[in-house]
């Protein structure tokens, strides 16, 4: 149990650090956007070309632990599209919440959550999970959000070529297929950039929270919504996906635990860079991150995960 404290506790110190930094005003209002920029052209992509290039191809074919992670997802995303329906206006801003109550945190808080519960046999099905949310929700999501800001079809599939995260989830793949080794030098190089991407996103989140006051008492019922859907809904959906499947016990637990998690900061980075919703799933990335600590022991007590001592 410690180890999930030592997990958690640290991502949600650096979104605090931000938070501060925010509300003492030691940077520019324009450093917000300088940061996230950074994040999601520098930093993140050599974190999804590695995760793809290192995962074997035969892990890529498990289509029924696949099938159940994105099928819950899928469900509870148009649920809350649907829910959202009366009281938010616009596709790009229920289609935005949708994203901030099914993307999980897997990168960043998933990995190593997974491989303290289950070691190495374990990781290979939390990276699929983030490899695939990554190219269908992510990126399909620049894909639809995209489509509709622009007028001309030449455009958006320009648009979605120049992507950073579609293109380096392309290229991952083409290495996983293609069984090449990365020269060991751009893999460092690699390494370094992606190493940075997680505490410089929560860095940045915190910077957004920062510049708005944000209370239990006033928060809007959207942030509460899609805090307990990511938490509650998204894992209890992904585990009936896993038992209509039959999926093996350990990649439906894996399936199970990285449902539970908190939504990602990714999420923020995608609404904020679109414009819609961005303080919404940025208080929803924060208060699921400060609650998922009573959410994932409540689990883990009750023996959900077997694996986990």
């Amino acid at each position: 149990m410690s180890a999930l404290f030592s997990i958690v506790l640290p991502v949600f110190a650096v979104i605090g650090l931000g938070y501060w930094v925010k509300r003492r005003a030691w940077l520019s209002d324009q450093a917000e956007n300088d940061f996230s920029w950074w994040v999601y052209y520098v930093a993140v992509p050599p974190l999804l070309f590695l995760a793809m290039a290192q995962t074997p191809a035969t892990v890529l074919i498990q289509w029924r632990f696949l099938a159940a992670y994105v099928a819950g997802t899928v469900v509870l995303w148009g649920l809350i599209a649907l829910i959202a329906r009366p009281w938010v206006q616009g596709f790009e801003s229920r289609w935005l919440l949708g994203l901030g109550g099914t993307f999980s945190n897997s990168v960043y808080l998933g990995i190593p959550l997974v491989q303290t519960a289950f070691g190495g046999q374990g990781t290979q099905w939390v990276v699929l999970i983030a490899l695939a949310s990554n190219l269908l929700f992510v990126a399909g999501t620049a894909v639809v959000l995209g489509a509709r800001q622009r007028a001309r079809a030449s455009s958006v599939l320009l648009d979605t070529l120049k992507n950073p995260l579609l293109m380096a989830i392309a290229l991952g793949l083409l290495f996983s297929a293609s069984g090449f080794q990365i020269p060991i030098g751009i893999e460092r190089l690699l390494s370094v950039l992606a190493q940075a991407a997680a505490p410089v996103a929560l860095f940045a989140l915190g910077l957004t929270l920062g510049g708005t006051a944000i209370g239990l008492n006033t928060l809007p019922g959207r942030v509460w919504g899609l805090t307990a859907a990511k938490l509650f809904a998204h894992p209890a959906l992904v585990a009936l996906g896993c038992w209509c499947l039959a999926v093996p016990a350990l990649q439906a637990q894996v399936a199970i635990l990285v449902a539970a998690l908190p939504a990602g900061a990714l999420a923020h980075l995608m609404a904020q860079r679109f414009g819609y919703q961005a303080s919404a799933v940025a208080s929803a990335v924060m208060m699921g991150t400060v609650f998922s600590l009573l959410t994932l022991t409540l689990l883990l007590s009750l023996g959900v995960f077997t694996e986990l001592q």
